[in-house]
C-alpha cells in the first residue's frame, strides 16, 4: 500500500516537474524572422497624413479634456482617468500650469487617501480588499504595482505628497513599499514598467523575503514568461519601458539581458504592424474584456500606447499614424457614451470600457506629444 501510495507521489511529481519545464521560455512564441528581416519590415516610412492627424488629435484632446467626467471616480478609475493627461500631468497640476476640473477631482482622490472611504493606498486591517466583491473590486488595484505605475506614468515624483489616514508621506514611501513586496512569484508587467521609470540603473535591494531584488531579476523572469493581462500589451508595454531608458545599459546584468529584449520588443512591432486591418485598427488575437462596440479601441489604444513609450521613433511611420486616425475617430463616436454609461450603470462592463477608453486617449496624448 505504502509503496504504491509512493509510486503514485513520483508520478505526480514528475508529471508538475514537466509540466513546470514547459512554462519557461519555450512558450514565448517566436516569428519566423532574423534580426535583419524583422528590422526591413520595420523600416521606417514617414506618413503624408501626419499633419492633419496631428491637428484632429489636437481638437480630440481638448474637447475629451473640456467634457467633465462622471462624480463617481473609485480609485481604479480615477487612477485609468489620470494617465489620460500624459507624462507632464502631475508637474502640471502641482505647479499650476495646467487644470481643469477633471484634475481637480483625480488628485484629491489618489492622494488623500482615507481607510474607511477605502482609499487607494489603505489596507483593510493590513489585507487588501477582497476581489469580486460588491465595490471593493475597483476600489484597488488589480495588479502588482498597477497605481504606482499610473502614478508615474502622470510625471508623479518621488517627492509628491500622500496623506493616508492623516499621516504624511510622499510617492517614495510608495516605491519602498513596493520594492520590499518584489518577487519573481508576482505577476511582473506594471512592476518592472514602474521600476523601469523610478529605479536608478543598477539598483539592488532585499525584499521582505531576505531575496535580493533587482529590476535585471525580474526583467529577466518577465521576458521568460508570458503574461495575457489586456491580450499581453502590458507585458510588452514594461520591455517598451525597459528598452526605451538606454541608461539601463549602465547595469551589466540588464546589459546582459539587452539582446534578448530587443528581439522581443521588434517581434511585437511586427506582430502588431501584420495586424493592421484596412481601416488602420490592430486585430485582437482573442476576445477582449469590456462591450464588443470598443473591441478595436480597447485593443488598437492599448497597442499604440506601448509603441508611444518607445519614444517617437516609430510614431511619424505611416502604419502608426493610420492607427492613429483610426483610434481617434472611434474614440471621438464612443467617449461621451463610456462617461454616461459609467455615471448611470457602473457595471464591470462599464468600468472596462473606460480603462479601455483611458489607455485609447493616453495613447493619443503620448504621440501627440512626440510628434507635436
Amino acid at each position: 500500500m505504502n509503496s504504491t501510495i509512493f509510486r503514485l507521489f513520483f508520478l505526480l511529481t514528475f508529471v508538475l516537474w514537466i509540466g513546470c519545464q514547459r512554462t519557461e521560455p519555450s512558450l514565448i512564441e517566436r516569428l519566423p524572422y532574423s534580426d535583419a528581416e524583422l528590422r526591413a519590415i520595420l523600416a521606417h516610412t514617414p506618413s503624408d497624413n501626419i499633419d492633419a492627424t496631428i491637428q484632429r488629435v489636437s481638437r480630440l484632446l481638448d474637447q475629451i479634456y473640456a467634457e467633465r467626467m462622471p462624480e463617481y471616480l473609485p480609485n481604479w478609475i480615477a487612477f485609468h482617468a489620470l494617465i489620460m493627461y500624459g507624462e507632464q500631468a502631475y508637474p502640471n497640476w502641482r505647479d499650476g500650469i495646467y487644470t481643469n476640473e477633471n484634475l481637480e477631482l483625480i488628485f484629491p482622490i489618489i492622494l488623500v487617501s482615507e481607510t474607511q472611504e477605502l482609499g487607494s493606498f489603505t489596507l483593510r486591517d493590513g489585507l487588501p480588499y477582497p476581489l469580486w466583491q460588491g465595490p471593493y473590486y475597483f476600489m484597488q488595484e488589480h495588479h502588482p504595482d498597477q497605481f504606482l505605475l499610473y502614478f508615474a506614468m502622470a510625471g508623479g515624483t518621488l517627492d509628491a505628497p500622500l496623506t493616508i489616514d492623516g499621516a504624511e508621506f510622499t510617492f517614495h514611501d510608495l516605491l519602498e513599499r513596493s520594492l520590499l513586496d518584489a518577487t519573481t512569484l508576482n505577476e511582473l508587467a506594471f512592476t518592472v514598467a514602474a521600476y523601469a521609470m523610478l529605479l536608478p540603473p543598477g539598483k539592488r535591494w532585499q525584499n521582505k523575503f531576505g531575496e535580493t531584488m533587482s529590476l535585471a531579476i525580474l526583467l529577466e523572469k518577465l521576458l521568460a514568461t508570458p503574461e495575457r493581462t489586456c491580450l499581453g500589451t502590458h507585458r510588452i508595454g514594461a520591455l517598451a519601458k525597459v528598452y526605451a531608458r538606454k541608461e539601463l545599459l549602465a547595469d551589466r546584468d540588464i546589459a546582459r539581458l539587452w539582446t534578448e529584449l530587443e528581439r522581443q520588443v521588434l517581434e511585437a512591432l511586427v506582430q502588431v504592424k501584420q495586424s493592421q486591418r484596412p481601416d488602420g485598427s490592430f486585430e485582437p488575437p482573442t476576445r477582449v474584456p469590456g462591450s464588443d462596440i470598443l473591441e478595436d479601441i480597447y485593443y488598437t489604444g492599448h497597442c499604440l500606447e506601448w509603441i508611444t513609450f518607445l519614444g517617437e521613433d516609430y510614431c511619424r511611420d505611416d502604419w502608426v499614424v493610420h492607427a492613429i486616425d483610426f483610434l481617434a475617430g472611434g474614440v471621438e463616436a464612443t467617449y461621451r457614451q463610456t462617461y454616461r454609461n459609467l455615471g448611470a450603470v457602473r457595471t464591470p462592463t462599464a468600468h472596462f470600457d473606460f480603462g479601455g477608453l483611458s489607455h485609447a486617449v493616453s495613447a493619443l496624448k503620448r504621440w501627440h506629444d512626440h510628434v507635436e
